[in-house]
């Protein structure tokens, strides 16, 4: 589940993998302080834990209890764009270490994925629309400043770098390797336009890269 909450809080943060899903999760363990969250050696591992010791939470439809109980639901997100490119590492890594970032692309497009974790790591970013506010990973520190003036909290801009990409690029073909500007084309433009609309309108992305 991508979703963090705390009752004693009123707080939700949402994300979606390869956009700062460690991130959110030590930025949530931080502030609400009553969770003992370094104690596992990877944050996720931590992130399991506390979602199964909360029934009262996770048991039910989460969506539903914070806009009821009128939580601050914040979604950390990042640009659909260089997304797609992490995704595709993750799925260079873990499901088919053969194939054209484009040909990844549409197999996300025609749902030909074949690959459980890959799918994951390739779902769309929007969750739901009735959120409190979003911090954008990329400004992560004014978001969050903006945050907590807002909603008068004292959340940190964190950045978890235990397990930092670069050290799985050995597991990826070196014909892969390189800058994420090298990988998009107009084609690839194209693709993640079509895949990723909805998130890139609600959160007002657009790519990041001029391609000639």
């Amino acid at each position: 589940m991508r979703a963090l909450i705390s009752k004693e809080n009123k707080l939700c943060i949402l994300w979606s993998p390869k956009a700062g899903s460690a991130t959110a999760c030590e930025i949530f363990f931080k502030y609400c302080g009553n969770f003992d969250y370094k104690k596992h050696k990877w944050i996720h591992n931590a992130r399991i834990d506390y979602q199964k010791t909360h029934p009262e939470i996770y048991g039910i439809d989460y969506r539903h209890m914070v806009n009821k109980n009128k939580y601050t639901v914040l979604q950390i997100v990042r640009n659909p764009f260089s997304r797609a490119i992490s995704s595709f590492f993750y799925y260079l890594t873990y499901c088919e270490n053969n194939i054209s970032f484009n040909s990844f692309l549409k197999k996300i497009q025609n749902s030909q994925l074949n690959c459980d974790s890959g799918e994951y790591h390739a779902c769309a970013q929007f969750m739901i629309d009735s959120l409190s506010g979003v911090i954008k990973i990329e400004n992560i520190t004014s978001d969050i400043e903006r945050i907590n003036k807002e909603f008068h909290i004292l959340l940190e801009a964190l950045k978890y770098d235990e397990h930092k990409w670069e050290n799985n690029m050995n597991k990826i073909p070196k014909k892969y390797h390189g800058s994420y500007e090298n990988f998009i084309d107009k084609n690839s433009i194209d693709l993640i336009t079509s895949i990723y609309r909805k998130d890139i309108e609600f959160f007002n992305y657009s790519c990041p890269w001029k391609i000639s």
